[in-house]
Formats: C-alpha cells, sequence, structure tokens
C-alpha cells in the first residue's frame, strides 16, 4: 500500500514538474513582427541603415534606421521578406530577407490580380508625405502606392528593374521624382499611367536612367515644364505626354524611329528632332504639334 501512494506522488510530481516548463516558456516574450506577417522576422544582420546607400540625407537613413515594428505606428507586409512601417507621416519600406542576387518585389496590389488594395491607402493615403524603399527592392508592383494624395518626398531604390502601372498614380501632391541606376546600372521600366495624375509634378530627374517608358506613364501631369528623353527610348508610346500642358517643348533623340498612337504628346507642344525617319510622323501629327527639324 505504502508503495502503491509513493509511485502515485512520484507520478503526480512529474506531471506537475513538466506543466510548469511548458508555462514557463509559454510565458516568455514573442519578438512583435508587423501584422499579418507570419513567418516574417526581423533579422538584426540586414536591418538598421543596410539597405540605402551612404550618399542619402543622414536624417533619411535615421529615419530607416529607426523603422520597425516596435517603433511604427502601424507595420505590415508587402511582399516576401518585405515590411512597412508607418511613423510620423513617413512610409518605409524595408526588406528583411538575406541578400541575394536576383529580382526583389513589392506586391502587386492591381485589382486583375484579385489581391487586396495595398494595407496602407484605406486608412494612410491622406498622411503619407515621405516615402523611403530599401536600395534591395527592384520591382515596385502595379497600383503600389496610387492614390496616396499627400505624398511629397519619394526615394527610389538604386537597384530598382521596373515601376509598375499606376504604382504613383494620382500622388497630387509629389512634385519631383529622381529615377535612380536601376538594376545593375542596366535603367529602369516605366510601366503604363506609372506617374499618371501627379498633378503636381514638376520635374523628373535622371531620366537618362530610363529604359523604357509605357503608355500614358506621364499623363495629365499638368504640371511637368520639361523632360529630357534619354537616347534608350526608340518609341513614343500613345498618351505618354498626354494632358502635360505646361510641357511647352520637347527634343526626340535620333533613337526614336517610331511614335505611336493618337495623341502621344500635349497639344501646341514643339517638338524637335533630327532623325529623317521620322517625317512620316511629322506629317501625322502636324495637327497635333509644331515640328522643328534640327
Amino acid at each position: 500500500m505504502k508503495r502503491s501512494t509513493v509511485a502515485i506522488l512520484l507520478v503526480l510530481v512529474l506531471i506537475f514538474g513538466f506543466s510548469a516548463c511548458g508555462s514557463d516558456n509559454d510565458s516568455s516574450d514573442e519578438e512583435k513582427l508587423p501584422s499579418g506577417s507570419v513567418g516574417l522576422e526581423e533579422d538584426s544582420s540586414v536591418s538598421g541603415n543596410d539597405g540605402l546607400q551612404s550618399d542619402y540625407p543622414p536624417e533619411i537613413r535615421e529615419i530607416f534606421e529607426y523603422a520597425s515594428s516596435e517603433t511604427a505606428e502601424q507595420s505590415g507586409v508587402c511582399g516576401e521578406n518585405i515590411a512597412w512601417y508607418y511613423l510620423d507621416h513617413t512610409l518605409v519600406v524595408k526588406y528583411l530577407g538575406e541578400d541575394r542576387e536576383g529580382y526583389i518585389y513589392i506586391n502587386d496590389y492591381a485589382r486583375c490580380n484579385q489581391i487586396a488594395e495595398n494595407p496602407w491607402k484605406e486608412s494612410l493615403y491622406q498622411e503619407i508625405t515621405k516615402l523611403i524603399i530599401d536600395d534591395r527592392i527592384t520591382n515596385i508592383g502595379n497600383d503600389a502606392f496610387s492614390g496616396l494624395t499627400s505624398l511629397q518626398e519619394v526615394y527610389l531604390p538604386r537597384q530598382l528593374d521596373s515601376i509598375g502601372s499606376k504604382a504613383f498614380f494620382d500622388c497630387r501632391q509629389l512634385e519631383e521624382i529622381e529615377i535612380p541606376e536601376g538594376f545593375r546600372n542596366e535603367g529602369v521600366n516605366i510601366k503604363y499611367w506609372a506617374f499618371g495624375n501627379c498633378k503636381s509634378l514638376k520635374k523628373v530627374l535622371s531620366t537618362e536612367n530610363i529604359r523604357s517608358i509605357d503608355k500614358a506613364a506621364f499623363r495629365d501631369c499638368e504640371s511637368l515644364v520639361e523632360f529630357e528623353i534619354p537616347d534608350t527610348i526608340t518609341c513614343i508610346k500613345d498618351l505618354t505626354f498626354d494632358g502635360c500642358t505646361s510641357l511647352t517643348s520637347l527634343t526626340l533623340p535620333d533613337s526614336v524611329v517610331e511614335i505611336d498612337g493618337s495623341n502621344p504628346f500635349p497639344y501646341n507642344c514643339t517638338i524637335y528632332y533630327s532623325n529623317p525617319d521620322l517625317e512620316w510622323y511629322v506629317a501625322k501629327y502636324s495637327d497635333l504639334c509644331t515640328w522643328v527639324k534640327q
């Protein structure tokens, strides 16, 4: 009888002992991750300011380094191993994976792909004034930052390969954008309507880094006063500069051999050209623009 009692007591001690150990493990602090970021960890080896080039202004690098799930007012996921953080009217997009060769994408939020609208559009579209994107990100998805009506300042990633369709559509207070050298220094593709309806956009800097410009890419940018078309462009697509009412002149480099559509230029714009292959298009668009051969 005594042996049975001792055995029972021993079993109870073992059971409660294991329960206590399990309780201690459950109560340990878990790392806070951006909402919805199942399995996405903030690796200290790639976080901080490693994702920005050294020539960024110190205050921009400081904001980028400071942004995390613990310091942000709101945060979440916008791509594989990509997190976003909102703090003090600034949206910071960071790549949290290991450095690697190849493309790194911000999500494509186009409705045709049946992906929900970008996570900051509903509640923060009037609050975000500054956007900082990790230099290791190569592709900005369709509709990614469209409708951010208070956005004024954008720092594009240096390894950027493409700006998706309507990526910055209707960012009405954006006045200036600088195009980076691009992925492997091969330039940036600007897709359909990428900056369409950016009504305050006055300058597009470093246009020599543009590899291609798709249809309507700058349509209705009514404050755009100048645009230097680089010699990487061979075709001016339909509606590219349609509605750019402040753009009074454009110079076509010799690389341009084709002009597409019915309204590629703003009405009454003066077009300077030298390539004789464009004579057919000069006749076609004579009612739309004034053509001057150089």
